[in-house]
């Protein structure tokens, strides 16, 4: 479950890598 978790968030760091994936990543921590 984890390991699904860290692949979602890689996928979502290589598809928003040149859209601001650090603001996007806050957004869903914060």
């Amino acid at each position: 479950m984890i390991k699904a978790l860290i692949f979602d968030f890689g996928d979502v760091f290589i598809n928003l890598d040149k859209q601001g994936a650090m603001d996007h990543a806050l957004d869903l921590f914060c």
